[in-house]
C-alpha cells in the first residue's frame, strides 16, 4: 500500500492553504506485515540540486518537477517499475492506492493488481493514515531538530539542504518498525489472525521508536534558541503540512 503527501515549511498564505518556498513530496509504501518497506520516492523542484554534486547514489528514488508534486507521469513510472520487480520475483500482489486525480489507472501491469480506495474514505481505510505517516514524520522532525540543536551548540549554519532532508527521511522511514506497520494495517481492517491481536495495543513497539518525550524536549530547546512562541507545540510543527497545497 502506498501513500504520497507534501511536506512544506516556511509557508505563506496561498489560496486557503500554505504554499512553501521549500517543499518536497514523499511517497511511502509497505506491505501488510511490515516486512518490506519500499524505498521512499521523493519529489523535489530541481532536476539537478546543487547539494547532489558528487553524490553517486541516493537512499531514495528522486524525481523533480516545478511544483514538487506527484504527477500522473511520475506515478505511472513508479507503478510500472514496481510491477516489473513483482514480475521478476514471480509475485502476484494487490496494491491499494488513494483515489486521487494523479493516481492514474494502468492497464498493462503483469504482477500487480491496483485497487483504488473509495473516495473520502482515506482516513479510515488507509493504513498509512492510521499512524505510520505520523510516526515517520515524528522521526523526521526529531532528526531535524537534533541536527539544528547540534549546529546551535557548535555555532554552525543550521540550514538544511535537500540532500540532508533526504537523509533524514531515509533514517526516519528506517525507524518505523514492522510491528507498527502491521498494527496500523490491522487498525484499517487489513489483518490476519496473527495481526488482529496487535490492534489492541498499536503502540506496543514504542520502545523501538523515538519516544515522544525526547521529541518534546528537543522542541523546547529549539523554541528557546529560535525564540519561537510557546503556543506552537511540537504536534503543530509535525503537522505543519496538514493544509499544504
Amino acid at each position: 500500500l502506498l501513500k504520497d503527501y507534501e511536506v512544506s515549511h516556511k509557508g505563506e498564505d496561498c489560496h486557503g492553504g500554505k504554499h512553501s518556498k521549500e517543499c518536497i513530496t514523499v511517497m511511502v509504501a509497505a506491505n501488510m506485515d511490515g516486512s518490506e518497506k519500499l524505498k521512499l520516492l521523493v519529489i523535489g523542484k530541481s532536476q539537478k540540486p546543487r547539494g547532489f554534486k558528487n553524490v553517486k547514489s541516493l537512499p531514495v528514488d528522486y524525481k523533480a518537477n516545478t511544483s514538487a508534486w506527484m504527477t500522473s507521469d511520475i506515478f505511472i513510472e513508479w507503478v510500472k517499475k514496481f510491477d516489473r520487480k513483482m514480475e521478476y520475483q514471480k509475485h502476484k500482489i494487490l496494491l491499494f492506492i488513494d483515489n486521487c486525480p494523479v493516481h492514474s489507472t494502468i492497464a498493462t501491469l503483469k504482477g500487480t493488481t491496483v485497487i483504488f480506495l473509495p473516495p473520502n474514505s482515506t482516513s479510515k481505510l488507509q493504513p498509512m493514515d492510521q499512524g505510520i505517516i505520523k510516526l515517520f514524520k515524528q522521526n523526521y522532525v526529531f532528526l531535524m531538530l537534533q541536527h539544528i540543536i547540534a549546529c546551535f551548540e557548535s555555532r554552525e549554519n543550521s540550514e538544511i539542504n535537500l540532500l540532508q532532508a533526504i537523509q533524514f527521511a531515509y533514517c526516519a522511514w528506517y525507524k518505523v518498525t514492522m510491528r507498527r506497520i502491521s498494527s496500523c494495517f490491522a487498525k484499517a481492517g487489513f489483518c490476519t489472525n496473527e495481526t488482529n491481536d496487535e490492534t489492541e495495543n498499536p503502540s506496543s513497539d514504542e520502545e523501538d521508536n523515538i519516544p515522544l518525550s525526547e521529541l518534546v524536549e528537543s522542541w523546547k530547546t529549539i523554541q528557546v534558541h529560535m525564540e519561537l512562541s510557546s503556543d506552537l507545540t511540537v504536534e503543530d510543527y509535525v503537522d505543519v503540512d496538514k493544509n499544504a497545497i
